[in-house]
């Protein structure tokens, strides 16, 4: 169960105030927070919706499966030109040891969840999330010759987005640099360009 405010604990639909100094508040399954006679609506990050969601659907659903067989879609290189020759033409050695080492590790880090279902399902929203922002974000940047300044601003920018959506999901174990790690991931496996 995502934990979204400390002191408390589940207790079936809601999540009840587990210590003595929040006796008197109580999280209601709407996303209410009530302290005393005052009733405060808590906004739940989607993301953190979508896990909870997923914490009580079946490991062998259909659709785990074809989510999970979706993520598969983002290992295929799509072309033979990997993340070295892509970054080198798009005049972005400055980025390579860096980009090399990282979609390395994230190739590691997905690969310990492979059994997973569930969060399986979760590195794909996060990736569609990615490929998404950047191709409407960075890629128009790149396209109209903006500098590399200008570019690393707008991918520091989803970096930061999408790390914000994920830190209230604390069972994810996600840094900043993991996201940036999957950056260079789909970059690798050609789910994203840098060059026009």
């Amino acid at each position: 169960m995502v934990r979204l405010v400390e002191p408390f604990r589940n207790d079936g639909g809601a999540l009840v105030a587990s210590s003595t100094a929040a006796l008197s508040q109580q999280i209601t399954g709407n996303n209410n927070l009530q302290v005393g006679q005052l009733n405060v609506h808590l906004p739940i990050n989607p993301l953190v919706r979508f896990l909870n969601a997923l914490e009580y659907a079946q490991e062998d659903t259909a659709e785990l499966l074809a989510i999970s067989e979706e993520l598969q879609t983002y290992f295929c290189e799509r072309d033979v030109v990997g993340l070295e020759a892509k970054l080198s033409a798009a005049g972005r050695v400055d980025l390579l040891e860096n980009a090399i080492y990282e979609k390395h590790r994230f190739s590691q880090k997905i690969a310990r969840i492979q059994f997973s279902l569930q969060l399986r399902q979760v590195y794909h929203h996060i990736l569609a999330m990615l490929v998404q922002r950047f191709r409407n974000g960075v890629l128009p940047l790149i396209n109209d010759g903006a500098s590399p300044l200008v570019v690393d601003s707008a991918v520091m920018k989803i970096v930061t987005d999408v790390y914000s959506c994920t830190s209230d999901a604390p069972q994810l174990n996600l840094t900043e640099t993991d996201i940036q790690a999957m950056i260079y991931f789909l970059t690798g496996n050609c789910h994203l360009k840098w060059g026009k």
